[in-house]
This record gives structure tokens, sequence and C-alpha cells, in this order.
């Protein structure tokens, strides 16, 4: 699947307009989740509607499905239920992605930003969709929401370092020791893991505040989440990653963890255990590969411990 990057710019073939775009996101997806909670952290529910696919996907279209009804909605965790393809009637993400692209290889993936106006593909980089949504649709907003920034320009180059280094061994390097086929790739993959963790812990503990950067939270902090919010509960067994959970291993990015989860509703309400482990263990295209019973454990309970412990 080729990256799709147009930007939502005055002036442009993608103007901001209140409700004129869609946001596809799966909630088992780290990609994904974190455009929710930047979307909610700029208070732009009532400008960019989600639409919500299915977590197990259709293998013979390599693309995530649509719910031919609505699903209940969980409102223990405040996350509307999947519903039906709400512009077009798509069974899945293929379809929409073929209505603008035309033929076009997949997997077919989310996050994607849909502009309902032209039927195109706006963008499908969390990236890039998330430092749109910093800035694109500010003139809809209120001054609080509209001042807040993920990406400040005093914090770019500690930002981009950091998440260089942790895409490449920390976000990455959970599905690269997940999917080796061999031991040496396995460990190949696991050492850099654990050293990219210690490297979050270090840089939490050196900056002493409630975000990984200290007083501001960034979209360092959003990346980093949606990743190891995932780690106890699927990438320690499921991936082979449990040298260390970050429960037992991590006193400071566990503090940090909990923080954002429990005192943050932007990131508590992008997170559904259940369709994580769903997915991970069982919907995804390669589950088969890496669990052929396709079980869902039990467990660990609670998924995430108390704020204060």
């Amino acid at each position: 699947m080729p990256s799709i990057t147009h930007e939502i710019k005055a002036g442009g073939p993608f103007p901001p307009e209140k409700g004129r775009y869609y946001l596809y996101i799966g909630w088992f997806c780290p990609f994904a989740t974190r455009t929710t909670i930047a979307r909610s952290l700029k208070g732009l529910q009532d400008v960019l509607p989600i639409v919500v696919v299915n977590s197990v996907m259709d293998p013979k279209r390599k693309s995530w499905t649509f719910s031919p009804k609505p699903l209940e909605d969980r409102p223990e965790v405040g996350i509307p239920g999947t519903v039906p393809e709400p512009l077009h009637g798509a069974p899945d993400l293929r379809a929409l992605y073929e209505k603008s692209e035309g033929s076009i290889d997949g997997p077919y993936v989310v996050p994607m930003l849909w502009d309902s106006k032209t039927s195109k593909v706006v963008n499908n980089e969390s990236i890039s969709i998330m430092r749109q949504l910093s800035t694109a649709f500010n003139e809809f907003l209120g001054p609080e929401k509209a001042s807040l920034n993920l990406h400040p320009s005093e914090l770019f180059k500690l930002i981009d370092e950091n998440y260089e280094s942790s895409q490449r061994d920390v976000y990455s390097g959970v599905y690269k020791a997940g999917f080796a086929t061999d031991q040496k790739a396995y460990e190949a993959a696991l050492s850099p893991l654990f050293d990219g963790l210690e490297r979050l812990e270090e840089l939490k503990k050196r900056h002493q505040g409630p975000y990984l950067l200290g007083q501001s939270l960034t979209e360092l902090d959003i990346t980093t989440y949606t990743c190891l919010i995932r780690f106890d509960v699927a990438y320690a067994t499921l991936f082979k990653c449990g040298l260390k959970t970050i429960r037992d291993g991590f006193p400071e990015l566990h503090q940090w963890l909990r923080t954002l989860y429990w005192t943050h509703d932007a990131f508590r309400d992008s997170t559904d255990f259940d369709n994580i482990k769903s997915n991970y263990f069982s919907g995804s295209s390669k589950a088969e590969q890496i669990n052929p019973t396709r079980v869902v454990p039990k467990g660990p309970v609670p998924s995430i411990l108390p704020l204060h412990l």
C-alpha cells in the first residue's frame, strides 16, 4: 500500500471544512489510535467524524471490513461501536481505496483520512495526519484548543530524534521480533527493542515531568503510548517480547503510562483492551502464522494497574 499524504490547507484542493472529512480507524491499531488521541486532545469531535472498522481482516480482500449493522457501543470505555460505512455503504476499506485511487495493491490500511466531497483519500500516514490535526482546523476551535500544538517548534529536534529511534527500535521492533521466522532474526530484533525501551525510560527520568519531554504533552507521548499500552497485553506474550514487562521492568514508563491512561480521557477513550487482544491474537492477517489456534488469552489482570499503587 503506497503512502498517500495530501494536506488539508486553505487554498489547496483539500481546504479545511467542518464535517467534510472523515477519519477511518480501528481501535486495535496503534497507528490509527495515534490520530484518534490527537483528534480528542484538539477537541475535533464535532469537526472530524470517525468511522470504525472491524478488528478482523478479510484475508482474501486484504482489507478491514465494516459491520453490516451497528454493533453495541462500549460505554464503559467511551468508545463508539463499529458501524456500517456511512458515506457509500462500502463493505470494506478496500472499496474506498479503489473508489479513490483505482486499482491499488493492499493491504488497505488505517488510519485513513477521507474527503466526502471528492471521494478521495487525503492521507493514510499517521504522523502526517496527527500533524495536520494540530493546526488544520484551528479556525473552528476555541482559543485553548487552537493553541495546543503537539509538535511545537521549540521541541522539533527533540521530538523528531526520539521518534526516529523509537520508531526503528521500539514501535517497529515489536513486529520485527514477533514476526521473526528464525532464532537469529528474533534475537536481532529483541536487543535493540529493549535498548530502545531503556532509552525511553531514561528520557522520562531525565526530564522529570508528567510527560516524556517534561511539562509539554507532545506527539512523542502519543506515539509511544499507543505502542506501550499494548506491550503487556499483547507484545510480551504473542510477540515473545517478555524479557521485561512495562509494569515490572520500567518504573518511569509505567508511571507515565498510567498517568496518561487515568488522567486524560483522550488516551483512555482510545484504548479498548478487548479489541486490541482480539485483533492481535485472532483477527490480523498474520495471526494464524504466530497463533495458529487463534485462542485469545485471559490476562494480564488488570490490563492496566491503578494510577496510585
